[in-house]
């Protein structure tokens, strides 16, 4: 500790000074970080959790596999750049487990049947539980990396053009997905718009109301668009964003179900579509603002801070990872059942906040923490410098600083010095001057 605090502080001396000669200030240092922890400082809960958050920052670059980190980071990110054409035929997950496992064992039929040569989009319109794609022959349109359970997304980005996968598990059930052309993804987009809504299985006459109503708002638009904002608040159904004058915000690729989608990525910034039909009804969309696809660098970032936050299910295959990694490190076993179970949730994208892998890995910082500060002295070293030098701070803030007695603060330390001699003794041994000369 000594030869550590000397050779530390010989730089920044005004001074230069000897073992010999630094030695009293050394021990005055130890003497008041003694007297701290007699006072019980390094008890009190605010100090605890002080030391506990510098620990983990310390040890942050040791507590994650950089090398998998980037090679996952790299993978979403490069996936970014890419918009993949996707259709799936689904089935729900049953709350009953003899219905769930008929639903399983269904899909593994239609991948036979598509094997055999069936028609992967006939199939789709009869059996897909997925009502909005199934009408469609199962078509999802273009999807974007980071939109849809891991899972499902590897499933899509791994097969060739024309491809069917094998069973694919998700939160929502079980899937067979067919991957189709590939295309650079077109950024985001901003746009207002104005919806007349459609019930679903509303009557004719109802849907030739919604229809009338929107043809009559396109053709008052067409006249002045800037009151577009004035009749979004009026006439809108859609009450999230009509408050807002119609403005959706930025979206991308798949945020949007597909119809209105491909209308408003085919409008220039500023031009406004005519009708447009989707799932909820009538649009008029007006394309206020664009932004074009950033690149693998700025892709990173972006997905860097999505992998770390705890709600992404992505978060999980990190998390998943770094158990197995410290477990193997530190020879301890675990339940591989219980992990390999963990593993197939995050990949199709279940997640819960509160989960026993939270709690493992938790513990598992913990014990190479422990580890690290046992083993590494550079570690080591600084921690015990935060934790020193916050302990001195706090006693000096309780025996002088906030003290009023009427005295110079020169001379309350004198006095807390002479006091503290008489209670501790600090002992630097010769071998830590001998590794010093």
């Amino acid at each position: 500790m000594f030869e550590y605090y000397y050779r530390k502080n010989a730089d920044t001396m005004e001074v230069h000074m000897s073992p010999s000669e630094y030695l009293p200030l050394f021990e005055v240092f130890r003497m008041k970080v003694a007297d701290a922890m007699a006072a019980g400082l390094d008890t009190t809960a605010s100090f605890l959790n002080e030391m506990r958050g510098f620990r983990e920052e310390l040890a942050r670059p040791c507590l994650v596999d950089s090398v998998y980190l980037e090679s996952f980071v790299t993978e979403q990110a490069e996936r970014s750049l890419t918009d993949v054409e996707a259709s799936h035929i689904m089935l729900f997950r049953k709350q009953d487990p003899e219905a769930d496992i008929h639903a399983r064992n269904r899909i593994d039929s239609i991948i036979g049947l598509i094997r055999h040569g069936e028609d992967f989009s006939t199939l789709a319109s009869h059996y897909s539980e997925d009502k909005s794609s199934a009408p469609k022959g199962g078509s999802l349109g273009y999807i974007s990396a980071g939109r849809y359970p891991y899972s499902f997304e590897s499933a899509v980005y791994s097969l060739p053009d024309g491809c069917v996968s094998e069973m694919i598990c998700t939160p929502a059930g079980y899937h067979v997905v067919k991957a189709g052309e590939r295309r650079q993804s077109a950024g985001r987009i901003k746009a207002s718009h104005i919806l007349k809504f459609v019930a679903p299985g509303a009557s004719p006459e109802k849907e030739k109301e919604a229809r009338k109503e929107i043809d009559s708002i396109y053709n008052l638009l067409k006249a002045d668009m800037s009151a577009f904002p004035d009749f979004a608040r009026r006439c809108s159904d859609d009450v999230g964003s009509a408050p807002l004058g119609g403005d959706l915000s930025w979206f991308g690729r798949g945020d949007m179900v597909p119809e209105f989608e491909k209308a408003a990525f085919s409008l220039s910034d500023g031009e406004m579509s005519q009708p447009v039909k989707s799932a909820f009804g009538w649009h008029i969309i007006l394309r206020t603002g664009s932004r074009p696809a950033p690149g693998v660098n700025e892709l990173r970032e972006e997905v860097l801070h999505r992998v770390q936050d705890p709600r992404d299910p992505r978060h999980r295959l990190v998390m998943l990872h770094e158990i197995e990694r410290l477990a193997a490190k530190h020879s301890l076993g675990i339940d591989s059942i219980a992990f390999a179970r963990m593993r197939d949730e995050a990949r199709r994208g279940e997640i819960s906040p509160y989960t026993a892998g939270d709690s493992v890995l938790r513990h598992l910082r913990d014990i190479e923490m422990d580890w690290l500060y046992d083993n590494v002295a550079g570690y080591r070293n600084l921690l015990d410098e935060y934790r020193d030098g916050t302990l001195l701070y706090e006693i000096s803030v309780s025996r002088i600083w906030n003290r009023d007695s009427g005295k110079d603060d020169g001379k309350l330390e004198k006095e807390w010095i002479r006091d503290m001699k008489e209670r501790y003794k600090v002992i630097v041994y010769e071998k830590e001057f001998a590794k010093i000369k």
